[in-house]
């Protein structure tokens, strides 16, 4: 069984946070493996036991927006995927596959039909508010292409 988390890291020049990503992979005798999957600036967390003493302090907890999602559960697998912008699906995504962990699936923007995270595509591009651009939507190959279509129109 593997959980993803996600919370509140960054905190260096030019972003105050921005969100971070690490899963915990268990096996049968309930040991955990730490997987850093994103840890950026001074709140990012890089292993098991930094992580394990902050999530005793119910303030850091609340602070960093720290959320749990469970790979043995469909749904908050893809509320994890839906609810983040798709460029970190697609970081996250890359991590869990490069690490053969599993495959995450969302759902397309478009259509609303679910495909791997990794076969889909992102758009549109915006500005995060500070220096950074994200793309907020996945969308798979048959929406995004109709979507360019609709746009050459």
């Amino acid at each position: 069984m593997i959980n993803i988390y996600e919370y509140k890291g960054g905190g260096y020049d030019g972003c105050h946070w921005e969100w971070n990503f690490f899963a915990l992979e268990f096996n049968e005798d309930r040991d955990a493996t730490f997987h850093n999957i994103l840890s950026t600036g001074r709140k990012g967390l890089k292993s098991y036991e930094e992580f394990q003493e902050k999530v005793q302090s119910e303030a850091w907890v609340m602070r960093s927006k720290l959320s749990m999602y469970s790979s043995v559960s469909d749904d908050q697998m893809f509320e994890f995927v839906d609810g983040m912008s798709a460029t970190n699906a697609k970081r996250v995504d890359w991590y869990l596959r490069e690490h053969d962990l599993f495959t995450l699936k969302g759902h397309c923007w478009e259509c609303g039909d679910v495909f791997d995270v990794e076969d889909m595509n992102e758009g549109p591009w915006e500005g995060d508010g500070g220096i950074g651009i994200y793309s907020k939507d996945l969308f798979c190959l048959d929406c995004a292409r109709k979507r360019r279509e609709d746009a050459d129109d």
